[in-house]
């Protein structure tokens, strides 16, 4: 995967932060937590599949862009029937026609990473799509949240 970044937005360290003995129990602290919620997540992944919302996308002329965590799905749709999908990363994201409807599409997030998908509808018109699939770190935010209720804390995977 990637390095995970931890940031507060008040300017402040929190105090177990503080000095280069605290900073190496601290950092193994986060490893091992970080370590053990993913592992979680990917047994519960499944499970959130299924029960998250299904959204949909709908093309647009000019830039068309989207932001999917890894293991997650949405529908892309269009006002014409889409003839041709390419160019895009197979190991970033996987796509799919739905069946029995033309004008629609499913985009699974395999992998983190970006890739433009280049989509052509009934009348010659291409579109463009770029995907970014983010690592999804959202138990490990929630978790680092409630340590510090009062701060505002980001978690990202940067890869």
């Amino acid at each position: 995967m990637g390095d995970a970044v931890f940031s507060r937005h008040d300017g402040h360290r929190p105090s177990a932060f503080r000095g280069d003995a605290g900073m190496q129990s601290v950092h193994r602290w986060f490893t091992t937590a970080l370590t053990a919620l993913l592992a979680v997540q990917t047994a519960v992944a499944s499970a959130d599949q299924s029960s998250a919302q299904s959204n949909t996308y709908q093309i647009r002329p000019g830039e068309n862009e989207i932001s999917l965590y890894e293991r997650y799905s949405t529908t892309i749709e269009h006002t014409a029937n889409i003839r041709t999908v390419l160019d895009f990363d197979a190991e970033v994201i996987k796509i799919e026609p739905v069946q029995g409807n033309p004008r629609h599409l499913r985009v699974f997030a395999l992998s983190t990473g970006v890739t433009t998908v280049s989509i052509v509808d009934e009348f010659g018109q291409q579109y463009s799509l770029e995907v970014l699939v983010r690592g999804d770190v959202r138990h490990l935010e929630s978790y680092i949240r409630r340590l510090y209720p009062n701060d505002t804390i980001q978690v990202e995977v940067r890869f």
